[in-house]
């Protein structure tokens, strides 16, 4: 973000914060370490994303941060634990 800022007089207009793992398999078989990963990244790395755009953007009236983390909520995926298994997809 800093970089950028610098090529813009230190303001952002908008961020697409986009943060997203998911985890391929039937649900019984994801083992905590693969919730961590799939937490970790899809939870801290959008809130992080967003603490990191903050400055920027409180400086830019009229900005925007549009969060975003998966194509998931458009079309279902096969073999993804969790959305396959409540839309038996698989």
């Amino acid at each position: 973000m800093e970089k950028l800022a610098q090529h813009t007089d230190g303001t952002i207009d908008v961020v697409d914060n986009n943060a997203s793992v998911v985890f391929e398999g039937p649900l019984q078989s994801a083992e905590e370490g693969d919730v961590d990963k799939l937490l970790s990244i899809n939870v801290k790395g959008l809130t992080f994303g967003a603490r990191a755009a903050h400055p920027y953007l409180a400086r830019t009236p009229g900005a925007h941060l549009l969060n975003t983390s998966s194509a998931s909520a458009v079309y279902g995926q096969p073999n993804i634990a969790g959305p396959a298994e409540a839309l038996n997809l698989e």
